[in-house]
């Protein structure tokens, strides 16, 4: 379990890195799928396991971002309870 959370911390930290190398870009927009289907496909075949920059991961998850957030229409409304409690 713990080897889970780190490389989901590991493939978090590269999809940040490489959003922050292009100003503006929306880390929510990387897509986790890409980042490591890439990363698995670079252990299977031991390419360019230390390559310096944003790397492999980084370049195919900027390659493939999603469209960015529309923005809020109407604002949030909490919901009212339907009676007061007793």
């Amino acid at each position: 379990m713990w080897a889970l959370l780190v490389l989901y911390q590991l493939l978090r930290r590269a999809m940040v890195e490489a959003a922050e190398s292009r100003p503006g870009t929306d880390p929510d927009r990387c897509g986790f799928t890409i980042a490591l289907q890439t990363a698995r496909d670079l252990l299977v075949r031991a390419e360019e396991v230390f390559e310096q920059g944003i790397g492999t991961i980084g370049r195919r998850v900027l390659s493939a971002l999603s469209p960015t957030r529309r923005p809020r229409v109407s604002t949030r409304k909490v919901k009212s309870p339907i009676s007061e409690g007793v």
